[in-house]
């Protein structure tokens, strides 16, 4: 018996998740949450096999339950499933322990099939960001722009990206605004931006937010 764990924020795509699995005897979904934080804490009591993750969950992005789990428990195996079709955010949470980058629109056969295979010890990554990373290696030295941001810089460049302000984004990650207004002119400083809007259109070419989020 496979047991899982569903984290995402929405309620439609965590029933739609627990309606699919339901009829495969081998999967019990032993607890779901729409927060980063509750995720982190029902993986440490249920200990469940398999971590369901949505990248862009709130509290703790997917990134840092990714880091909290896995340093917790790392005998829980993470599947990211995201919107997000970046091998920078792929790089990232696979360097941080996940064992899957899997993009949303994974068809209700596939899924399955790539929670037996993380089971089995594979790792999955959609094939079309398999793609940008070996792109990636081959061109520049295998560096992009965003590989410049830290962790905590590439959360909140996505956070300002989807619309927070400097206030939200201390807010939801526990910062003072102060703080935000330093990581985001470093952030701009980096990436060769000149203002917010520039910054918007950076993240929406590149596959880091979508246009009507």
């Amino acid at each position: 018996m496979i047991t899982l764990i569903i984290a995402d924020d929405h309620n439609l795509v965590r029933a739609g998740i627990c309606a699919l699995l339901q009829p495969h005897d081998d999967f019990r979904v032993v607890a779901e949450t729409g927060s980063g934080k509750e995720a982190v804490a029902l993986c440490l009591k249920h200990k469940p096999n398999i971590l369901l993750l949505d990248l862009g969950i709130p509290d703790l992005d997917g990134l840092e339950v990714t880091k909290q789990v896995t340093a917790s428990d790392p005998c829980v195996k993470i599947i990211v499933l995201t919107m997000y079709e970046n091998e920078e955010y792929a790089t990232r949470v696979l360097n941080a322990g996940a064992r899957g980058y899997i993009v949303k629109r994974v068809s209700s056969e596939e899924l399955p099939a790539i929670i037996r295979k993380v089971m089995a010890g594979e790792i999955c990554i959609t094939d079309s960001i398999m793609k940008q990373i070996a792109i990636r290696k081959t061109t520049s030295g295998g560096q992009s722009l965003l590989s410049l941001l830290s962790d905590r810089e590439l959360q909140i460049f996505h956070h300002l990206a989807k619309g927070l302000t400097g206030a939200q984004v201390a807010s939801k990650l526990d910062l003072s605004a102060s703080s935000v207004a330093t990581y985001k002119s470093r952030i701009m400083d980096k990436l060769g931006l000149k203002n917010h809007a520039e910054l918007m259109r950076f993240a929406l070419r590149l596959g880091l937010i979508e246009k009507f989020e």
